[in-house]
């Protein structure tokens, strides 16, 4: 999910504490090193850090 608003990504964040590829999808990602804005293995990021829900 592409949001950079926390309150939008509530959903999909709850989604994601019980996919079992959490740790594949934010390494496949990889939210740190692209710039990522949105939802990647169970947690929010905007501009590649880790944004508090």
């Amino acid at each position: 999910m592409f949001t950079r608003n926390p309150s939008d990504a509530k959903h999909t964040l709850r989604a994601c504490n019980q996919c079992p590829i959490r740790r594949e999808c934010e390494a496949v990602v990889d939210p740190s090193h692209t710039w990522f804005d949105g939802v990647s293995g169970g947690r929010l990021w905007r501009n590649g850090r880790e944004v508090a829900v």
